[in-house]
């Protein structure tokens, strides 16, 4: 009997229904957790009002808050919470 390994991409990421859950891709795994608590976004909401200022104060960029994938390759797609980009 062969076990047969499955290797996710960023493809399947996009074709998963939409449930609730966050789900990343790492290292071709399928990762699922539950939706972030109410005091963790509270953090994450002040954080980026941080952040935001700053980069907006220096010129730096642009502050972007989740939910936003970032592909660092075909088998690594990551949620992140925010991000700053140029």
């Amino acid at each position: 009997m062969s076990n047969t390994i499955v290797r996710y991409s960023y493809h399947d990421l996009l074709t998963t229904p939409e449930d609730g859950d966050r789900h990343e891709i790492f290292e071709g795994d399928l990762i699922v957790t539950a939706s972030p608590s109410y005091a963790h976004q509270n953090a994450v909401t002040n954080i980026v009002h941080i952040l935001a200022s700053h980069i907006k104060l220096h010129r730096l960029g642009k502050v972007l808050t989740a939910p936003l994938d970032i592909c660092l390759d075909e088998e690594r797609v990551v949620d992140s919470n925010s991000s700053a980009t140029r």
